[in-house]
């Protein structure tokens, strides 16, 4: 019985376990890759995200973003600067969009090609 045993685990370890081990492995790693936290920073513009932190964007957070790929990569900061206080002004008016999605559909987003 054991002779019989040993070929059956070997051939799930090779065929299954191993291959999902891999790719959990893989995934992982793709996840938490220096472009993805990247790509996870500028959640920080998210205006909820703002207001549970005070509305002060922290420049580091984004700073490290691929400027070049931006509309207007010159006016990156100063467009940053105004983003924030137009959502801590916004905020004693209205609820806050609260992800990506919402927050690219309210109607001035136009003014704003960096953000």
């Amino acid at each position: 019985a054991d002779t019989s045993e040993t070929p059956l685990e070997d051939f799930y370890r090779e065929t299954m376990s191993r291959p999902i081990l891999q790719y959990l492995v893989a995934e992982v790693k793709r996840v938490f890759s220096i472009e993805m936290v990247r790509i996870l920073r500028w959640l920080s513009l998210v205006p909820s995200y703002m207001a549970d932190h005070n509305f002060s964007i922290r420049r580091d957070k984004v700073a490290d973003a691929n400027l070049n790929n931006l509309a207007r990569p010159d006016t990156f900061y100063e467009e940053l600067g105004c983003w924030e206080v137009k959502w801590r002004h916004a905020s004693k008016r209205r609820i806050l969009p609260t992800t990506v999605f919402a927050t690219l559909k309210i109607p001035d987003i136009g003014f704003y090609p960096n953000v």
